[in-house]
């Protein structure tokens, strides 16, 4: 699996990459927007936007390899979910909202945590317009 990170600019102790799963095609650089996945037993290759976690012999696809899949004689392909809107995160809508993520926690002044409820162990950290970067406190180690 390939991974590409997006952190430009300033670097900060606390800040994770943003990473991005790739295409698994050789030689393909793009951000991946959907899941490949086979049933042998089946005959079917199945073809579902991006999973949240990659899961061994399953490949991640872009948009122009997901949309171009050809499998072999007697197979069938079966597109389930939406990838078209997953296509349509991806690229530079997807950037821009990393982007502001990552403006948020390069920000210089200090957090003021606040918990989003009365009896949450969610805290808002920062916010910026409509985004906010959160953290579970019973989590933290």
């Amino acid at each position: 699996m390939r991974y590409a990170s997006t952190v430009s600019g300033r670097e900060s102790a606390s800040l994770v990459s943003v990473l991005i799963r790739r295409c698994s095609r050789v030689a393909c650089n793009s951000a991946a927007v959907a899941t490949l996945a086979y049933h042998y037993g089946n005959q079917v290759a199945q073809l579902r936007p991006l999973e949240d976690e990659h899961e061994p012999g399953h490949y991640d696809l872009c948009p122009t390899h997901a949309a171009h899949l050809s499998v072999p004689a007697g197979w069938q392909v079966v597109r389930s979910g939406n990838i078209a809107a997953a296509v349509a995160l991806s690229g530079s809508a997807l950037l821009a909202l990393a982007a502001e993520v990552r403006a948020i926690g390069l920000r210089d002044e200090p957090a003021l945590p606040r918990p989003l409820s009365d009896n949450s162990s969610i805290i808002e950290l920062r916010r910026i317009g409509h985004l906010r970067v959160i953290a579970d406190v019973s989590k933290a180690s």
